[in-house]
């Protein structure tokens, strides 16, 4: 063989060995013809036939019979499809299980049979007891906070459970979608019972309250002590601090409720006074200030009985009438009045005589004025005798004239037109209003004709 056949053969391989050697590749041209002739079909692959069925370019008949001449007969071919099937990972399989569709229920329409399952766990090469320490360990555990919440709400005890109806709404349906979500029904149920909204401290309060007011209706369903101690574990306050707020569920005594005892003699020393002035909210600093205050006007020397009236309230008896002179005075000066004091709001209690008589007369005149009982004269002399000044009197009768003597509004037209062809006025009627608001004759003859009132 020559040197330049060699190097061919070994630098260009058959190609180029066909392309040095006269007639070969003309025979090997005839040769893939004859080929042909004798195979006009290629043969594929098993894969190329199973992913031809897949797709539905297939029909199953089809796909066995092609098959078959690559020498797969029916149960071969069916089990190399099965085998080619592409197998979910293991942590998939375990969310399937989770949700329920493991052990004959249906995904997609395939059923997944106990039998199936152990085929997948064989490729998966992970056995029975295996598994379940893994679907085990997947179950879902709660987080710290979690786990702190159900602490703190006492979650775990099936008697605070009862108490306040915790595991309301808690039934089948909802252990069941809870599974799915890889918890037992233990935590399931815990998980449930801590997460409910609770009231604020000062709704808990009134509820607090209330109970109390009503303890005898409520009984045991009322909010008490413990409640209130539960509530406020459920907000994580620690014991110190729910200890603490316990003091503060009762309303403080009012500064005028504090002095009021003092001086009924239910308070007697400087330390009750503090104690309950310092509740009240006041600091160390008003607190000196006020002590003395109060034990030197609220002194029990100085209390001449309950006095539960107002100053407001005996003027009124007063200017009613229903307490005489001397008894106006003495409840005053039980109020601490002095007299200059006590005559000022005597003067001050007949001038509202004077003025609510005055303003009885003045309405009284004024009507009798409007209806011409009285004349302009007879009104202002009335008026003046009851005690209103010349002038005062002037300009009462000056303003209801003003009143009385103002023009009033009067029909339009257009007003006058409808009325007349409703025929609530006669047209005789409608020309002399339309006469009385200025209209001439003239004017009035051709509204006449315009609206077909001639005639009429």
């Amino acid at each position: 063989m020559s040197e330049g056949l060699i190097g061919g053969v070994v630098g260009g391989g058959l190609g180029a060995l066909i392309n040095m050697v006269p007639g070969l590749s003309q025979f090997m041209t005839w040769s893939e013809q004859e080929i042909n002739t004798v195979f006009p079909v290629a043969l594929m692959s098993p894969a190329d036939y199973l992913n031809m069925w897949r797709t539905d370019m297939l029909t199953d008949a089809e796909y066995y019979t092609n098959m078959g001449k690559l020498g797969y007969n029916k149960t071969l071919a069916y089990r190399y499809a099965n085998s080619q099937q592409t197998l979910l990972d293991l942590r998939t399989y375990l969310k399937l299980d989770f949700l329920g569709y493991l052990n004959n229920n249906t995904i997609l329409n395939q059923s997944i049979t106990p039998a199936r399952w152990r085929q997948i766990r064989d490729a998966l090469q992970i056995g029975e007891d295996v598994y379940a320490l893994y679907k085990q360990s997947a179950m879902y555990y709660p987080s710290l906070s979690e786990l702190n919440q159900m602490y703190i709400t006492d979650a775990f005890s099936d008697e605070t459970a009862k108490r306040y109806n915790l595991d309301e709404l808690l039934d089948d349906s909802v252990y069941k979608r809870y599974a799915k979500l890889g918890l037992d029904q233990d935590w399931t149920r815990y998980m449930w019972r801590s997460t409910w909204n609770y009231p604020s401290f000062y709704e808990a309060k009134y509820m607090y309250d209330y109970s109390k007011a009503h303890a005898d209706q409520l009984g045991a369903s009322g909010f008490y002590d413990d409640d209130f101690d539960y509530l406020m574990r459920t907000k994580n306050y620690p014991s110190y601090f729910r200890k603490l707020y316990k003091y503060i569920l009762n309303t403080p005594i009012t500064i005028a409720e504090i002095s009021r005892m003092y001086e009924e003699g239910i308070i007697t020393t400087d330390d009750q006074l503090r104690k309950l002035l310092l509740w009240e909210g006041r600091s160390d600093e008003q607190v000196s200030l006020l002590i003395p205050f109060i034990k030197k006007t609220y002194s029990p020397a100085n209390a001449r009985g309950m006095k539960h009236y107002t100053e407001s309230m005996i003027t009124e008896l007063y200017m009613n009438g229903m307490i005489s002179d001397a008894q106006f005075e003495q409840y005053l000066t039980e109020l601490k009045y002095d007299n200059d004091s006590i005559n000022v709001i005597k003067n001050y209690v007949k001038l509202k005589e004077i003025l609510a008589q005055r303003s009885a007369l003045k309405a009284d005149v004024i009507e009798r004025y409007k209806t011409n009982k009285i004349d302009e004269s007879t009104a202002k002399s009335l008026l003046i005798a009851g005690g209103f000044t010349q002038t005062q009197a002037q300009y009462i009768i000056d303003k209801e004239k003003v009143v009385l003597t103002a023009p009033h509004k009067k029909l339009s037209v257009s007003e006058l037109t409808k009325m007349a062809g409703a025929k609530l006025i006669t047209i005789e009627e409608y020309n002399n209003y339309l006469k009385a608001i200025g209209y001439s004759e003239e004017d009035i003859n051709l509204l006449d004709r315009f609206y077909g009132f001639e005639g009429a």
